[in-house]
């Protein structure tokens, strides 16, 4: 509703001026937003497409000789639903976050399709891609091709770096048992892949199959961690 868009539009113009403007000091918790510095809470604020076009806008503005997102660090943006269409207009802005570390997305119905162009962007951006550390995509009803789609972004950075995922949460989506195990085998060793309770015990014990890579944590068996 209009109340709706309104206090989403307040929210997200309170959190880009501060996210532009210089740090003073910090405060903790989640109602802090922005004021934690290089943070953008936006949990479930009603953004939809309009709210992601003006989010990439403001995040894409100059401000003292560079973008606005290059002073982003955590994007949270849990519950909004923009879906594989909201997520290719906020796309540009992500990848221009060059010093992201923390990106929320869960419950934002992106499917397969968003989860696809997401994968194609960081892969194509290297300074994204190593940034980015936790990505929560929980709940946005990935099937096997999405999940297996994220299989890129379990590899190690170009280059041998630190950098890179450490922290992958796919929590009740839709994808089975096979394309779960893919995801854990090639994150053995490197990445923490939260998965639904249901696979618990049979990514733990199940070997991989035909295609999929072998473990590589040094020897240690490659167990889920199911929320």
């Amino acid at each position: 509703g209009g109340g709706e868009a309104a206090t989403a539009n307040d929210k997200l113009a309170r959190q880009l001026s501060e996210l532009c403007a210089p740090a003073h000091g910090s405060r903790s918790g989640p109602a802090a937003g922005a004021g934690v510095a290089g943070t953008m809470d936006l949990r479930h604020a009603f953004l939809g497409l309009q709210g992601a076009l003006r989010l990439k806008d403001g995040l894409l503005a100059r401000h003292c000789g560079a973008p606005v997102a290059s002073r982003l660090k955590v994007l949270e943006m849990r519950g909004n639903y923009i879906g594989s269409a909201g997520l290719s207009l906020l796309l540009p802005a992500i990848l221009a976050a060059s010093a992201l570390r923390t990106l929320g997305l869960a419950w934002n119905s992106l499917m397969d399709e968003g989860v696809s162009r997401l994968v194609s962007g960081l892969e194509g951006r290297a300074t994204a891609r190593a940034s980015l550390a936790e990505l929560d995509l929980s709940g946005n009803r990935i099937s096997d091709a999405g999940a297996r789609s994220l299989v890129t972004l379990l590899a190690p950075v170009r280059g041998g770096g630190k950098g890179g995922l450490k922290v992958l949460n796919l929590d009740a989506n839709s994808f089975q048992k096979e394309a779960a195990q893919a995801l854990i085998y090639a994150a053995c060793g490197r990445v923490a892949v939260h998965l639904d309770r249901a696979f618990g015990k049979l990514l733990s014990k199940t070997p991989p199959g035909a295609g999929q890579a072998a473990p590589t944590g040094g020897g240690k068996a490659c167990t889920a961690r199911a929320l």
